[in-house]
């Protein structure tokens, strides 16, 4: 699944690359894999710019942030992310939100196909048919 005009919002402090953390990374495109949620910098491109990704299973849950009455209309999906594990300790590897902020089309559909990805864990069934 692909959406167009999709931000990173980063929950409680700065995120992103190590190279380049930032509190948000604006006007992206955002793939969806059985492995991985793909955020591409559109602005940049064909330069990688600010490009990165997130592993599904890093993906402990998700929930849709409330509109406000009086605020944005943009619509926004919350995800619980733990640690990456292998980042010895810097600030873009520890457990945050990330939030995705979706500016073009209804995310209805998206949404739906990544917590369905989450829950089917395709990259567990990889590993175990290695070790068979």
């Amino acid at each position: 699944r692909i959406l167009e005009k999709c931000d990173f919002e980063f929950c409680g402090g700065k995120g992103g690359l190590v190279e380049m953390p930032g509190d948000k990374y604006t006007a992206g495109i955002a793939f969806l894999t059985t492995h991985r949620l793909i955020w591409l910098d559109q602005v940049t491109l064909p330069a990688p710019g600010r490009s990165c990704s997130l592993h599904l299973s890093r993906i402990q849950g998700s929930h849709p942030v409330p509109l406000k009455m009086f605020g944005s209309r943009t619509r926004r999906l919350r995800l619980n992310c733990a640690a990456n594990g292998g980042g010895g300790g810097q600030e873009n590897d520890r457990p945050g939100d990330l939030k995705l902020a979706f500016r073009g089309e209804s995310p209805t559909e998206f949404s739906k196909c990544l917590e369905d990805a989450v829950l089917c864990k395709q990259w567990n069934e990889l590993g175990r048919t290695r070790q068979e």
